[in-house]
């Protein structure tokens, strides 16, 4: 586990190509582990790769007794593969998986993503309205957990439906208080979003 320290580091600075090449300069003990194999399929979703990131995810699969937490999430690189290729049925189907194989290994952190993803996916198939009953949920998972990284992205989603909404102020206060949270700690995937929005 020690030597995925700096492939998760990067991973959660946003760095996902750096990532990758630091999991690809693991010893190979190391690289075939369930978690580096994990990462690895996680990171190719990031930079796009989707086909070898399923294919990363079907190997994984045929583990027998692979654990729920990494099944976690498994569908949630499927569901966001699945939601940037604009089926969101399907994703909003992964992204529940997800979830409930979050909750059931009781991991607050891969619940509070899957919720996010998930919440995104009904925005993204239903309308922006969608994600509005979900919310407070949401929010009390991302609170409870305390991650900033994951407090970010909850905000930079909230822009990014507000701003479909029409709500550009609400959007706006949304993606500032993303860049803010993110002068204590970088990810330069979720300050793009942001800046974005703005």
């Amino acid at each position: 586990m020690e030597a995925l320290v700096e492939v998760h580091r990067l991973a959660r600075a946003g760095r996902f190509t750096e990532a990758l090449g630091a999991l690809r300069n693991l010893p190979g003990s190391s690289a075939a582990r369930v978690p580096a194999q994990v990462a690895k399929a996680e990171l190719l979703e990031r930079i796009g790769h989707y086909s070898d990131s399923r294919d990363q995810v079907a190997r994984l699969y045929r583990i027998g007794d692979l654990q729920a937490e990494y099944r976690s999430d498994c569908e949630s690189v499927l569901g966001l593969i699945e939601l940037e290729v604009g089926t969101c049925e399907g994703a909003t189907v992964h992204f529940q998986k997800a979830l409930a194989l979050a909750e059931g290994a009781r991991d607050a952190k891969r619940s509070a993503w899957c919720e996010l993803r998930l919440m995104s996916a009904l925005s993204e198939r239903d309308g922006s309205e969608a994600a509005v009953p979900r919310l407070s949920t949401v929010r009390t998972s991302v609170t409870r957990l305390g991650d900033p990284i994951v407090a970010t992205a909850l905000h930079v989603f909230l822009s990014e439906v507000e701003g479909k909404r029409g709500m550009v102020h609400s959007a706006a206060r949304h993606a500032r208080r993303a860049l803010s949270l993110l002068s204590h700690e970088e990810n330069i995937w979720l300050e793009s979003r942001a800046l974005n929005t703005l």
